[in-house]
């Protein structure tokens, strides 16, 4: 499951394993020690789904919303947070 802007939907939406959620975002992930389940809520007509699942991987954008992190010198030039140097 993709939960994502149709904009980036071009090659996955080739591949017949993914599925998309339009519209949607999650609002918990459930599970003990793993992820079991994931409730979604669709933004526009406030429809709230429970869907069993083994994982989760969460499309969040592609512009960065890190503007929080400001004063925290962790972005880089592009404004993207910074979670791993090599």
């Amino acid at each position: 499951m993709n939960l994502c802007s149709k904009s980036c939907k071009i090659a996955p939406c080739q591949w017949k394993n993914v599925n998309f959620i339009w519209d949607s975002v999650v609002k918990e992930i459930k599970g003990e020690n793993r992820v079991e389940s994931v409730v979604i809520e669709n933004v526009k007509t406030n429809q709230v789904t429970e869907h069993a699942f083994g994982g989760v991987f969460i499309y969040v954008g592609l512009d960065p919303v890190s503007d929080f992190t400001k004063d925290l010198q962790i972005q880089d030039e592009a404004g993207w947070i910074v979670t791993m140097t090599t």
